[in-house]
């Protein structure tokens, strides 16, 4: 019964870290800099979105799976004969696309983001800094959509009790 009451205690905190660096995204747009003059350290704080992002994620899947397997409308693996469990599958379907498009963006666009921020300060052309700042926008709204829907999966899930 402890495990259990550890398990939802962590995962509450890691909800609420990982929502708030979901909302953090909102003040990273915010403070993006118009004219590339200092990406590279608005870029550090993007990776520290990332790494906070990735252990809150790490925390609620860890967590998130010990509660589902306590859970007395939990019938077991690839069980999905009930709403609940066909929404669960959904909802799991959500978070992997979530953590698969995270790791997208720290593998490949970031780094990309990282090379037009250095060519910016060394004089490069503002339009591309522009594209930049639209697929930067783009990323953040594709996880903040993510991160809502994951919320709203949730919260009919835990109305089916």
């Amino acid at each position: 019964m402890w495990s259990l009451a550890l398990a939802y205690a962590v995962h509450l905190l890691s909800t609420v870290m990982w929502l708030g660096s979901v909302l953090s995204l909102f003040d990273l747009e915010r403070t993006l800099p118009q004219d590339a003059q200092s990406p590279q350290s608005w870029l550090r704080g993007y990776r520290m979105y990332m790494r906070v992002a990735w252990m809150a994620g790490a925390l609620l899947w860890a967590t998130g799976m010990f509660q589902m397997s306590q859970h007395p409308l939990y019938e077991g693996t690839l069980n999905f004969s009930t709403p609940w469990a066909k929404g669960l599958l959904f909802k799991h379907l959500l978070v992997l696309s979530w953590a698969a498009y995270l790791l997208y963006l720290q593998l490949v666009r970031l780094p990309q983001w990282e090379r037009i921020g250095l060519q910016m300060q060394r004089g490069g052309s503002p339009a591309l800094w522009e594209q930049t700042r639209r697929a930067l926008r783009r990323s953040f709204r594709v996880q903040q959509i993510l991160a809502l829907l994951i919320l709203a999966v949730t919260a009919w899930l835990r109305a089916q009790m």
